[in-house]
């Protein structure tokens, strides 16, 4: 791993071979039902799975992780969408990369309305005198959200830029 790890959060060129390469088998073989040639493929999509987990938890920060995870699976399923191929491996990655993206939108939108979501997760069941804690008083969200509304957006749109 260390040999092919670089700190950046851009596709690793070992992932576009290997998305070249295993689409390339997909288009060759798209009518045949070649049970051997599938069962490589999906033991090569496994490692290639874990080889990318593997380069991502060496980024120091948790967000560079998602986004160099991202990336990659984007590369993948970008080159599969290319050549029209509808495989496991596509959904595979495909699945993969809406995760991390979640990840990703959360762990943004926290950074910058993390006061905002916390009162929003902790006031969404329905109010009652059973669920109030007079160590945590209601907090007025209206408040917090004109406070800190505006300059969050131009911060998350920064770093998402």
């Amino acid at each position: 791993i260390k040999k092919l790890w670089s700190n950046d959060v851009h596709p690793h060129y070992v992932t576009r071979r290997y998305s070249e390469f295993s689409a390339a088998i997909f288009a060759l073989n798209r009518e045949e039902k070649d049970e051997m040639l599938r069962n490589g493929l999906q033991l090569l999509r496994v490692e290639m799975s874990k080889l990318i987990a593997r380069m991502g938890a060496e980024h120091t920060t948790h967000i560079n992780k998602i986004v160099f995870l991202i990336n990659n699976y984007d590369l993948i399923t970008s080159v599969y969408a290319e050549r029209g191929l509808d495989s496991e491996d596509a959904a595979h990655f495909g699945e993969q990369q809406q995760q991390q993206t979640a990840l990703f939108v959360e762990e943004e939108l926290s950074r910058w309305y993390g006061r905002m979501i916390h009162y929003v997760r902790a006031t969404e069941p329905l109010p009652s005198a059973a669920n109030f804690n007079p160590e945590h008083p209601p907090v007025d969200a209206a408040a917090i959200e004109a406070a800190e509304w505006k300059g969050g957006i131009e911060l998350l749109n920064r770093d998402v830029m």
